[in-house]
């Protein structure tokens, strides 16, 4: 643990105890898997654990279309007609999500895809009811679905390469927000890696590790002021030292080649630093049993070779010998 002199980038150290049992959060526990795909019929959540499915009705978007947990719409829209019967796809029933199309399937010939959201069935608003009924039909009927807006991808070069990232603004829009808003600004750039620890993490993000010497390197982060919710439009607020308001949503799991937060350990203490697992560091995760609460917003896509690399380089303290510098960080939206 770093001591409090250095209160902004601590992180816990690597710990010896198992890792924890997976605990579903109540937002979980609601995202019951309905089944499409077995004669016709729709099989919501476990057989034993029967649910009031009248209540299972689609999320509405925000104004700015975006649908927490899910992502946010675009423009596009797709209508395909519909065989009643097995349908072969995954739905997620509150939202409409297909999360997953079987081979064969209905839904597959008909050309569904993986990540489209159920608008309207035969020009009906979507509902679990309504969709039930039309499968146990006679006639093919026709679906509209929206299609998400893909998450953001972060290209950060370094002084040892490149690696490119996606980052959960569906997940976790706050959080990536605020990444996004500092890395549009230019304000990664020719920052210092502060913080090095093989088969852990490499740290990243305080202003004042620009000077890769500087005894304040950890401990800096963003000015006060504010910047928009890319996802739900909101304009939110950056306080007490740069820092944002914990986002504690997906239970995304700090596994390796995760992007996620650092912070002191102590409420809404998050701000520009950053770091990115090179193990698996599950004990890490906000859901976890012990006291560490690291939100993930982001996951390397490409080059994660790189980062590996620069948790190898000699250290000093756990701070490079020779500096590792973000040359820049550059985010498609």
């Amino acid at each position: 643990m770093w001591l409090r002199m250095q209160p902004r980038g601590a992180i816990p150290q690597r710990s010896r105890s198992s890792h924890p049992p997976v605990r579903l959060s109540s937002f979980s526990f609601a995202i019951v898997a309905v089944w499409l795909a077995l004669d016709g019929h729709v099989f919501v959540g476990n057989p034993r654990c029967q649910r009031d499915e009248r209540k299972l009705v689609a999320s509405s978007a925000a104004p700015s279309g975006y649908i927490p947990g899910v992502g946010s719409l675009s423009d596009e829209t797709r209508t395909v007609s519909l065989q009643p019967g097995s349908l072969g796809m995954e739905v997620d029933p509150e939202s409409g999500l297909v999360k997953q199309v079987f081979e064969d399937g209905a839904a597959e010939r008909a050309g569904v895809q993986a990540g489209w959201i159920f608008q309207t069935v035969s020009g009906k608003p979507y509902e679990l009811l309504t969709l039930k009924a039309l499968l146990r039909g006679e006639e093919p009927f026709e679906a509209t679905f929206g299609v998400l807006r893909p998450n953001p991808v972060a290209v950060l070069d370094t002084s040892l390469g490149v690696i490119e990232a996606e980052i959960f603004l569906d997940r976790v829009p706050r959080t990536a927000s605020n990444f996004i808003d500092l890395a549009q600004s230019g304000f990664y750039d020719g920052v210092h890696f502060h913080r090095v620890i093989p088969n852990f993490m490499i740290q990243f993000g305080c202003p004042n590790a620009k000077d890769p010497s500087s005894p304040y390197a950890g401990t800096g982060g963003p000015s006060d002021g504010s910047f928009q919710n890319l996802a739900t439009g909101i304009t939110e607020k950056r306080f007490r030292g740069g820092n944002i308001k914990d986002e504690f949503l997906s239970e995304d799991s700090n596994v390796k080649g995760t992007l996620s937060m650092a912070n002191t350990g102590q409420p809404d203490s998050g701000g520009s630093q950053f770091f990115i697992n090179v193990r698996d560091n599950t004990f890490l995760d906000w859901f976890s049993r012990g006291d560490a609460r690291h939100p993930v917003f982001g996951k390397v896509i490409k080059g994660y070779d790189v980062a590996v690399k620069i948790s190898k380089v000699y250290t000093q303290n756990d701070r490079p010998v020779e500096p590792v510098m973000m040359k820049s960080v550059i985010v498609t939206t």
